[in-house]
C-alpha cells in the first residue's frame, strides 16, 4: 500500500504541482498521514510545504490558511481569526449530504470546537 501511495503522490506532483487544490488535499493528508507514504520527517515536513504552496497558489482560500495554521506552531490568535474566516466558506463549500461532505464539514468547521486552544 505505501508504494501505491508514494506512487500517487509523485504521479500528482509531476501533473499538478500548481494546482491549489492538489497540493491543499495532498498535503494535508500527508501531513496527517506520513508514515503511510514513507519517511515520517521527511513527509511530516512535504505535506507542511504542500499546504503552504496552496495557500501561496490561492491566497484568498481561507480554508488552505486555517489548515496551514493549524499545522504549524503559530500565533493563537491569528489561528482562531483564520478559524473564524474560515467558517463560512466551510460551511459554503460542504453543504451536500454525502459522507465526503460530512466528514470535511465536520474537521474542518472548528468555531464550536477547544482545538488548538
Amino acid at each position: 500500500m505505501r508504494h501505491l501511495l508514494q506512487k500517487l503522490l509523485d504521479e500528482g506532483k509531476q501533473n499538478f504541482a500548481d494546482n491549489a487544490d492538489f497540493n491543499f488535499i495532498a498535503g494535508w493528508t500527508v501531513s496527517i498521514f506520513p508514515y503511510e507514504y514513507g519517511d515520517y520527517d521527511d513527509l511530516e515536513r512535504e505535506g507542511k510545504q504542500m499546504l503552504f504552496k496552496a495557500t501561496q497558489l490561492d491566497p484568498d482560500n481561507e480554508i488552505y490558511k486555517m489548515v496551514y495554521l493549524g499545522s504549524i506552531t503559530s500565533d493563537k490568535e491569528e489561528y482562531r481569526q483564520a478559524e473564524i474566516k474560515a467558517a463560512s466558506k466551510v460551511l459554503k463549500t460542504f453543504n451536500g449530504k454525502g459522507a465526503l461532505n460530512k466528514y470535511f464539514k465536520q474537521v474542518l468547521y472548528r468555531l464550536d470546537k477547544k482545538a488548538y486552544r
